[in-house]
């Protein structure tokens, strides 16, 4: 099963391992350059490092991605809008009147809590070991972990709006007698035919639930699905890349998985692959985007599961115009890096790191981030460089 199994329960993603952070001490400031001369610098410092031989990151097979457009450089802190229980409650009513099953569900019933206010009742299945909401209306002071889990429908509320949903329209076209909470976990869409960015599958289409669609006409949907909000508006600086998609097979159709992450300010936010991965340091976290949508007809977004937009996302200080180029953060990470990492990196771009520190608190800051393959263990690893700071964070991490 190439899906991890999450519980209804779970609203963070995934434990984390293997990372470590180290500081450069010589002085960046000296190396920092501005946006547009990194930008204009950008070929001729990949054509430099590439034929550097004897540094511990080698790019001998390395796809540099393209340098994104944008105009400053600014740190982000990251908090919750949060979510009332009415606007909860709302949330969920108006959702089920949009996908027409505001007469199917009642929701004096089916809506329940898995919040945690309340203790579960094990003697009954989920979701009614749950609470149910509307009996307990009164007790609540926010919507967060509402939930309704049926063969028809399944919707979950994080503190920003809706963390995952399935609309049913996988389960009702394969006649499932499960629970639609699987469509949005990924239970639906393990059996994968094809892989790859969405940028170099673009044009490529499948016979779908109702027709036949591109996957770039796919992507569109979820990108339009989700900068209209979940419901809550999103910053106006932040845009949706689906970035990577999985073809499945739905029955005798198919469907596409995409993974998405968020743009601010032209950036790209880093995103989350399954990885297993273990720390050898309780300091921080590498709290990269994970969010997965599942596009089975020509309608659009049909299920998903994963982090909201309308996450709060606020300037950390003053913006800069300037920061290190690529070549000298390469030659910064070949000086600092310990000497048991060679690393045969296979990818190189520029974007925002979400970091999360002991006390949960989550910043963000612009990295290059360089992925590839320890060989001196065989590990996949991660290594970031603050454009800024010069400040280093890396992990390894294994299937």
């Amino acid at each position: 099963m190439h899906k991890k199994i999450i519980s209804l329960l779970l609203l963070g993603m995934l434990s984390l391992s293997g990372c470590s952070k180290t500081q450069a001490s010589e002085d960046v400031n000296e190396k920092l350059v501005s946006i547009e001369q990194a930008r204009e610098q950008y070929l001729e410092d990949i054509n430099s490092i590439t034929a550097k031989k004897d540094g511990k990151l080698i790019f001998e097979d390395c796809e540099f991605v393209a340098f994104p457009s944008f105009t400053e450089v600014v740190g982000l802190s990251h908090s919750h809008r949060g979510i009332t229980a009415q606007e909860g409650w709302t949330t969920i009513e108006d959702w089920l009147i949009q996908i027409e099953l505001d007469d199917v569900i009642d929701m004096e019933v089916e809506v329940r809590d898995a919040s945690g206010v309340f203790n579960r009742d094990d003697s009954n299945e989920s979701p009614y070991c749950y609470v149910c909401v509307w009996d307990n209306f009164s007790e609540f002071e926010s919507g967060h972990g509402f939930l309704i889990n049926t063969t028809d429908c399944y919707i979950q509320l994080g503190e920003d709006g809706i963390y995952s949903m399935s609309d049913g329209t996988m389960n009702r076209y394969l006649k499932t007698p499960g629970k639609a909470f699987r469509d949005a976990l990924g239970f639906t869409s393990e059996n994968i035919v094809k892989s790859g960015m969405e940028q170099d599958l673009h044009d490529e289409q499948y016979e779908l639930i109702d027709e036949e669609l591109t996957i770039g006409a796919g992507a569109e949907l979820v990108e339009k699905y989700f900068e209209s909000g979940t419901p809550f508006e999103i910053n106006e600086k932040v845009t949706v890349e689906a970035v990577e998609v999985n073809v499945f097979c739905l029955g005798d159709k198919y469907g596409y998985e995409y993974q998405v992450r968020r743009v601010y300010g032209g950036i790209p936010f880093s995103y989350l692959k399954n990885s297993v991965r273990t720390y050898a340091s309780d300091e921080y976290q590498c709290d990269e985007d994970w969010k997965k949508a599942y596009v089975a007809d020509s309608t659009g977004v049909c299920a998903f599961t994963g982090y909201s937009e309308a996450e709060i996302l606020s300037p950390l200080g003053d913006s800069s115009n300037k920061m290190l180029g690529l070549k000298d953060a390469v030659d910064i990470l070949n000086t600092k890096l310990a000497n048991y990492l060679e690393v045969n990196v296979d990818r190189t771009e520029l974007v925002y790191c979400t970091i999360k520190d002991k006390a949960g608190e989550r910043k963000s800051y612009v990295t290059w981030l360089f992925t590839g393959i320890n060989e001196n263990n065989g590990q996949g690893i991660r290594i970031y460089i603050d454009v800024l700071s010069g400040e280093i964070y890396y992990y390894t991490f294994g299937e």
